[in-house]
């Protein structure tokens, strides 16, 4: 009877200790004792927090609420790539093409081969206006891929810029890759107005040479009569107004 009473109470005290020890690893999330890892993981749920919340706000195309959430998500490094690209993409939606490009221009010298970055900097060379910068981008593009998109942004950007031999090759191509394209007959026009365009301007100028040849050679037909008529006067055979 001892030996089973004595078992029986070193058996409670064993069960004692380890709800003790339970209870206490328990305790530590709701005390002030720091669970190895969670601190880390509970700061990394915050910025994914914030990289969800700017992802709703793109959806929305509220691009400046989006902007700013994806600024607070790059303090992580799991979401600084990504936030730092959406960043740029989200200026260029919201057409803030300088802040578009401060983002886009790093990233491409990172990743030089990246064809989805050398199109979006195209594009917004484009808007800005500054069209020779879009063709080098659009000009490697054309050279490394086949998409209908690229030839056709690439020739508006050659029309626009009144490169227009380089359009036609363009449009070839267009034609030879994607012969059901609509927009073939679109640029078509285009061209063919310029083409137009191009001969009226050089038989304009043929007219205008031919008529300055034709000005220079009248002084010498002027001097000619102008000494017949003397010879004619002092033969006396010319009257002279009294």
């Amino acid at each position: 009877m001892q030996k089973t009473g004595h078992y029986s109470l070193k058996k409670f005290f064993l069960f004692f200790i380890s709800a003790c020890a339970f209870l206490c690893i328990v305790s530590c999330k709701s005390s002030s004792m720091p669970v190895p890892f969670e601190e880390g993981e509970r700061i990394e749920n915050i910025y994914r927090e914030y990289y969800s919340i700017a992802q709703s706000y793109e959806k929305l195309k509220n691009y400046d609420k989006a902007i700013s959430y994806y600024k607070l998500a790059m303090n992580d490094k799991t979401f600084r790539e990504t936030s730092y690209y959406r960043i740029g993409y989200c200026y260029a939606m919201a057409k803030d093409w300088d802040n578009a490009l401060v983002y886009y221009e790093p990233l491409l010298k990172v990743d030089s081969d990246n064809a989805s970055l050398k199109l979006s900097a195209a594009y917004i060379h484009a808007m800005k206006g500054e069209l020779d910068k879009a063709c080098s981008y659009y000009e490697e593009a054309v050279s490394k891929t086949s998409d209908e998109s690229v030839y056709k942004n690439y020739l508006s950007v050659l029309i626009a810029s009144e490169k227009y031999e380089r359009a036609s090759e363009v449009l070839e191509l267009l034609k030879t890759d994607f012969p059901d394209s609509t927009s073939i007959k679109t640029f078509s026009s285009k061209l063919e107005e310029y083409e137009k365009t191009k001969k009226k301007d050089d038989e304009s100028s043929k007219d205008s040479e031919a008529s300055k040849a034709a000005g220079e050679t009248t002084p010498a037909a002027t001097e000619t009569s102008e000494s017949a008529a003397k010879e004619e006067t002092s033969d006396g055979t010319a009257t002279s107004a009294s």
